[in-house]
């Protein structure tokens, strides 16, 4: 499945008739079987649970599971509505969440627990999606 996936990828990038190819790509994506795409989700978003502190690359995570990063981002993106590096933060910003309301560990323990490689990661992902700070998120929650 990846093999062909590469195939038109690269066709795509070295012909002349890009049209044509790219209806070829579309064609192909459109087709993938979901009972091939399902459990592909589920391994990857395994391997980055599993590997929460570490910013896996795509191509990193498909080497890993033997599918061309094309193939893993397109059927990704279409099973979850989010990119890896999406679901990673997302999964960050939730288990920083969690740790905040429920434990009382320093805010550099709940980022290092959380997978962001230091405080200022953490600090900047929740301003950018909670529009406060960790310690004035605890506080509210705790309250």
């Amino acid at each position: 499945e990846s093999t062909k996936l590469d195939e038109l990828v690269e066709e795509l990038e070295n012909s002349g008739n890009r049209e044509d190819t790219i209806y070829k790509l579309v064609m192909h994506l459109a087709f993938i079987p979901k009972r091939e795409a399902f459990p592909l989700v589920d391994i990857v978003i395994t391997d980055i649970s599993e590997n929460i502190s570490i910013d896996l690359t795509d191509f990193e995570i498909a080497d890993k599971i033997g599918v061309s990063r094309y193939y893993l981002r397109y059927v990704f993106k279409k099973l979850t509505g989010l990119t890896t590096s999406e679901y990673r933060n997302s999964l960050r910003l939730t288990m920083a969440k969690e740790q905040l309301v429920s434990s009382d560990k320093t805010l550099n323990e709940v980022a290092e627990v959380s997978g962001y490689g230091s405080l200022s990661s953490m600090i900047e992902s929740f301003i950018k999606n909670e529009k406060i700070s960790p310690s004035e998120y605890r506080e509210r929650m705790k309250s």
